[in-house]
């Protein structure tokens, strides 16, 4: 093998000019990456060996928050059952349950739900759970979220809309007020 001197020339060195911030690098390093990513045994190990299950990144958003909003039950399920935090809220006023109404994981919002998370949290917009199920357009997390807590259709948010108001499917607005028909 012939000798390159100073490496510039051998293969080996990256030519990549980027580089990670220190939040960048703990993030990819952290239990939050893991969640997003749905790598049940990296978190499972991390809880292990004490990470918090309620530790917050440096946007305020919890491993709960990641691994709801990308549909990741298994992980949610584990960081649970290792006391996380069913309701933790970001500066602007995020839970995990509005993160996993809009992305439409309703498996995930009937296993907050079953695990007291709590629908009439608002972000600062002023959007409930059921703002963001509305949003979402799933039927069945509507539903789901309405089923828990039918006092939410009456709620509105900083623009002075419910939930109602923000589905835009006919169908689901139809199925929605029979559904109301029954609260009342």
């Amino acid at each position: 093998m012939a000798d390159c001197g100073d490496h510039s020339d051998c293969s080996c060195i990256s030519n990549t000019t980027g580089s990670q911030s220190i939040q960048e690098l703990e993030f990819s390093r952290g239990i939050w990456n893991a969640a997003m990513d749905g790598d049940e045994r990296t978190v499972t190990r991390m809880l292990s060996e004490g990470t918090d299950p309620n530790i917050q990144d440096t946007s305020g958003y919890s491993p709960l928050h990641y691994a709801s909003r990308h549909g990741h039950y298994g992980v949610v399920h584990k960081l649970l059952i290792a006391g996380a935090d069913p309701n933790p809220q970001t500066p602007g006023g995020v839970t995990p349950l509005h993160r996993a109404a809009y992305s439409r994981h309703g498996n995930i919002v009937k296993l907050l739900l079953s695990n007291n998370a709590d629908p009439s949290l608002k972000d600062s917009d002023g959007m409930t759970a059921l703002h963001k199920g509305a949003e979402g357009g799933d039927v069945n997390i509507i539903k789901l979220i309405i089923n828990n807590s039918p006092s939410l259709l009456n709620v509105t948010n900083n623009k002075g809309e419910y939930p109602m108001d923000l589905i835009k499917d006919e169908k689901i607005k139809l199925e929605i007020n029979s559904l109301k028909c029954d609260h009342n």
